[in-house]
Parts: C-alpha cells; sequence; structure tokens
C-alpha cells in the first residue's frame, strides 16, 4: 500500500470521526435533550361533568359528589377535582351542601381536601336557620358527615358574623365547633 497525502488526509479524517463517534457514544457523553426539560406525568384520565354517588350497604344514595372535572393525578394515585359540589341526600335528613374550587382525594374517596372559595350552606328551611360556613381548605370526610380544618373560617346565621381559626363540624347532628381565636358580631 503506498501513502501520499491524500490517502493520509483521508485516513486523519476517518479516524477523527471514529473518534468523535466513539466519544458520543459514551454513557456519560452530555448530549443536549433536544425535548427540553421532563415532563409532568400525563393523568391516568379524565373525566368531564361527573357525578359520583356514595352509597349505603343496601345501596340507598346517602350523598352526591358532583365535579366539572376528575382528573387522576398519574403516579400519585389521587383524583384531582375542580367545582366540586357535595350535597347529602334528603331521606338521610342532611340539609348541608358544599362547594369549593377544587378537591384531592385518595382513589377510594374517603376523604376530600377541598381548596379555594369553600361555602357551606344548610336549608334554609333548617330548625337552627341558614348557617353559612366560609373557607380556603377543609377537609370532608363525607361517609362521616364530618369536615375539620385548621385555617380560619367565617361562619354567618340570622344577621351575625363569627370569624375563628379551626373548625370541627357534624353535619348529621348540626354541630359547629370553632377551635380558636374566635370573634363575632351579633346584630341586636
Amino acid at each position: 500500500m503506498h501513502l501520499n497525502a491524500q490517502n493520509s488526509a483521508v485516513y486523519i479524517v476517518l479516524g477523527a470521526a471514529a473518534l468523535v463517534t466513539w466519544l458520543a457514544s459514551r454513557p456519560d457523553a452530555d448530549v443536549p435533550d433536544a425535548a427540553g426539560p421532563p415532563a409532568e406525568a400525563p393523568p391516568g384520565y379524565y373525566l368531564e361533568d361527573v357525578v359520583l354517588l356514595g352509597t349505603d350497604e343496601a345501596g340507598a344514595v346517602l350523598y352526591r359528589i358532583v365535579a366539572g372535572r376528575v382528573e387522576e393525578a398519574g403516579s400519585e394515585r389521587r383524583l384531582e377535582l375542580s367545582d366540586v359540589r357535595v350535597q347529602y341526600h334528603e331521606n338521610e335528613d342532611v340539609a348541608w351542601l358544599i362547594e369549593a374550587e377544587r378537591a384531592a382525594a385518595p382513589n377510594d374517596q374517603s376523604y376530600l381536601e377541598l381548596r379555594g372559595n369553600i361555602r357551606v350552606t344548610n336549608s334554609e328551611n333548617a330548625p337552627t336557620g341558614q348557617v353559612v360556613i366560609e373557607a380556603d381548605e377543609l377537609l370532608l370526610e363525607p361517609e362521616r358527615y364530618m369536615a375539620s380544618t385548621d385555617s380560619s373560617v367565617t361562619v354567618s346565621f340570622e344577621g351575625n358574623r363569627l370569624e375563628a381559626i379551626g373548625l370541627a363540624a357534624d353535619f348529621r347532628d348540626d354541630r359547629l365547633e370553632l377551635r380558636s381565636g374566635v370573634h363575632g358580631r351579633f346584630e341586636p
């Protein structure tokens, strides 16, 4: 084989190409990712205009959870709900309606973590009169008819207004407990 300047140049170019290819194929090579940062895991599923029913052992409806959208939060195995309403069934003599912008729940829906402009009201015809509870966070256990929060709440009834930090509510027994920092204004 006869080496001349032209053949030497070809071997140099081929050797350089082999070296660059080998460097780029190494596992620890810093290759920029053309796709950018990794995206969040896609939802497992989503549904719109959803009605979830809570029933007793005999199948009778106890409450309804209505949501504008329900989405499974991928790897977290949680549900994210928006435009949420929880209404207890009239046959249970529990006349409360709970509304919130958003909620999160485990897949078994044993509780709802309500967030954003929460408004809880009972029927105007309730023996205690209409009560309105407003909060930004509320943990609701629909099957137990219980709700609680450690955040600030406002309770309004018959022209009166109470503000507090923390609340425990039992909707079946129409019982509210304000936990601390209670301040009120009562109309004569």
